[in-house]
């Protein structure tokens, strides 16, 4: 999973942030990853993407103006992050999310590695 984070900020100079946690406490999980983002002050060019894995919940926070248009993102939820996250594979989601943003969708395994996350 590291190198699929180091390979998507080599390659686009994007960040993708990763937190894993126990659940949104009744949030969705969008609202909870824009307040996360936001208090974490990442920049126009991060995103962060928060897996409740309790509630079996995500969200992906995107700062407005991203480089990468809508439908780009949305293939990146649809596509390759939730299959991702329907089978459990929690770092596989991560991996899947680097790839999709870096336009290298469907690579994916489990990438290996401890978690990596915003701590917020």
């Amino acid at each position: 999973m590291v190198d699929a984070l180091a390979r998507l900020r080599t390659d686009t100079g994007y960040d993708l942030f990763v937190v894993y946690v126990r659940t949104f406490d009744g949030r969705t999980g969008q609202e909870w990853a824009d307040e996360s983002a936001s208090r974490s002050q990442l920049g126009a060019e991060d995103v962060l993407l928060a897996v409740a894995v309790e509630d079996r919940a995500y969200g992906m926070s995107v700062a407005e103006g991203y480089p990468v248009d809508e439908s780009t993102l949305d293939r990146v939820r649809t596509r390759d992050v939730e299959p991702k996250l329907t089978s459990d594979d929690w770092p596989g989601a991560a991996v899947a999310a680097a790839q999709g943003l870096g336009g290298r969708s469907g690579g994916g395994g489990s990438g290996g590695g401890p978690p990596v996350g915003a701590i917020v």
